[in-house]
């Protein structure tokens, strides 16, 4: 699952255990000293308690050296300590009909930075290289919740981040559903938010239907199938207007070439019609002077 890679892949970065203690993750920490982490009024397991207590309820902590326990409290005030806010909306409507697509609006803080500080590299002294923070987002529903609608990567580093999933809502009713904010450099920063709406039918709610300008301009303009087939239409009507063009000007030269030849025709015709003629005066000249 999703889920089980980012966990592989954040123990790949801090070099832990399947499983393993979350703890072994702060600087100088071993098995011994967890040990007596584990013990006492103050004791804790979890990464996110260790980060919570102040620096006089880590008692463990005395009988290290005071370079050590520098480095912890540096560990602890840069570690992402993060805060999650989530939002369903439907863009430009009140409520959220059957059929809509829904966005859940992510809103995610550090809370451990001030304003205009972002997160340096991640502490992880056994990777060989640079590793910044990347959270992974899932929006899931189910009972329990297991299907994923939406995800989201996000490697931004800034003191505040947004993120926006989108899904299709295809049923009326009350929703049940969960954000999860999973960490891939360390163990034991995941949340998770449970959120809930509800959905109406297309009859119960009436709404008008307003249709943007851009929307309208959208409608005018071809789709890239149309666009192909438009230029393939051109090419078809191009090579059929040159076979017109051809046709054409082969039937004016040959109306040109009948008429030249009617002409010529109608010349031989009536060039021998006048032959005829000069013939009959003649013959009638010479009777009359016989006739003499």
């Amino acid at each position: 699952t999703a889920q089980a890679m980012i966990e592989f892949r954040r123990n790949l970065v801090q070099a832990l255990d399947i499983k393993g203690p979350q703890l072994l993750q702060v600087p100088h920490f071993n098995e011994d000293i967890l040990k007596h982490v584990a013990r006492g009024k103050n004791a804790c397991n979890t990464l996110v308690d260790f980060m919570a207590r102040d620096a006089d309820q880590r008692k463990w902590l005395q009988e290290m050296e005071p370079q050590q326990i520098a480095d912890i409290e540096a560990f602890c005030s840069h570690v992402s300590d993060m805060e999650i806010f989530t939002k369903v909306v439907v863009e430009d409507e009140n409520e959220i009909v059957v059929g809509d697509v829904a966005t859940v609006i992510i809103q995610l803080h550090r809370k451990n930075l001030h304003e205009g500080e972002a997160a340096g590299p991640v502490h992880a002294p056994f990777f060989p290289c640079a590793k910044y923070e990347e959270w992974w987002i899932f929006l899931v529903e189910g009972n329990p919740c297991t299907r994923i609608l939406a995800s989201e990567r996000i490697r931004d580093t800034e003191r505040v981040i947004e993120a926006k999933l989108r899904f299709q809502v295809r049923d009326s009713g009350k929703y049940r559903m969960e954000v999860h904010a999973l960490c891939d450099s360390y163990a034991g920063l995941d949340k998770k938010v449970e959120i809930t709406f509800t959905a109406f039918s297309q009859d119960e709610v009436k709404r008008e239907i307003f249709i943007h300008k851009e929307d309208e301009d959208l409608d005018l303009q071809p789709t890239l199938f149309q666009q192909l087939m438009g230029d393939l239409g051109q090419e078809e009507e191009s090579e059929e207007e040159e076979e017109e063009t051809d046709a054409k000007s082969k039937g004016k030269s040959g109306k040109k070439d009948s008429a030249k030849d009617n002409e010529k025709e109608l010349i031989t015709e009536e060039g021998a019609k006048g032959g005829d003629a000069e013939g009959d005066d003649s013959s009638a000249s010479s009777s009359e002077s016989d006739s003499d």
